[in-house]
């Protein structure tokens, strides 16, 4: 979601990112340009290292609003982490 949706709660009480059940947890938290795309580390079948990079156009169909859960990956990925990608000298 855009960073202009999120609200500050009154009397410095943080912010709330997205709602969740009493089981789950938030693993991590990052700003994205979403024009840049996503790159994204972890493991895949067999505790394989794996990266899945998201262009902007595969990016943008997991952009919803604020405080929603968003779409699992199609990749079967357990992500660790993500980033933007780097940029390639030519």
């Amino acid at each position: 979601f855009p960073l202009d949706d999120l609200k500050t709660l009154a009397r410095g009480r943080g912010v709330i990112l997205m709602a969740l059940e009493r089981d789950e947890a938030l693993r991590a938290v990052t700003l994205v340009d979403p024009a840049q795309g996503l790159v994204i580390q972890g493991t895949g079948r067999g505790g394989k290292t794996a990266q899945l990079v998201m262009t902007a156009s595969q990016l943008q169909r997991h952009i919803l609003m604020r405080a929603r859960k968003g779409m699992s990956l199609e990749s079967k990925i357990s992500p660790l982490g993500f980033g933007a990608p780097l940029e390639r000298s030519v």
